[in-house]
């Protein structure tokens, strides 16, 4: 379908809810299909495997998420950061006492990287009246344009790594 407009009249009537839309063009119907072949010849792993592979070989020890990272019906790997901070906190090796979002994908070593779909993201974390978002520093610029453009409260804060958000939340806590 092409008339944006017919398209959310139709989200809006039939009560569902949406964030956004995005037009999509051969390139972005042939990458999604071609990394699908080869996570299907299992030549790629998808973006979950990755992302539970980099928070296992980060920290190690995951028992307390060891059932989120099990699931089988998830996808995308921007909950990486948010994870190991889960795991830290449950561990004792954190301490936490507010409420906030965080997002961002992470490699082996701790380095936090972009991830997809940042607008959503503060979308939803500004509707459940979080004070803050944590996100990856490669996300920051479109974060604080989309801030602006939807005219949102939240406190958007940028992390390069795991160690700097852990520094940022024990900041947050005093």
């Amino acid at each position: 379908m092409d008339d944006e407009s017919l398209i959310r009249n139709s989200l809006k009537q039939g009560e569902r809810d949406f964030i956004d839309l995005y037009k999509l063009n051969n390139k972005i119907r042939y990458e999604s299909k071609n990394t699908e072949i080869l996570q299907w010849l299992r030549i790629q792993k998808d973006e979950f495997s990755v992302m539970k592979e980099n928070v296992k070989l980060y920290l190690g020890n995951i028992g307390n998420i060891a059932g989120f990272l099990k699931r089988e019906d998830l996808t995308g790997d921007s909950a990486g950061l948010g994870l190991v901070l889960t795991e830290l906190i449950a561990q004792g090796k954190l301490e936490n006492h507010i409420t906030f979002g965080v997002t961002g994908a992470i490699n082996s070593t701790g380095d936090v990287r972009e991830i997809g779909m940042v607008k959503e993201k503060i979308l939803i974390a500004e509707k459940m009246g979080f004070p803050y978002i944590i996100i990856p520093t490669d996300n920051l610029e479109d974060a604080n344009e989309i801030k602006k453009k939807e005219k949102l409260t939240i406190e958007i804060i940028d992390v390069k790594n795991v160690d700097e958000a852990i520094r940022l939340v024990g900041k947050l806590n005093n």
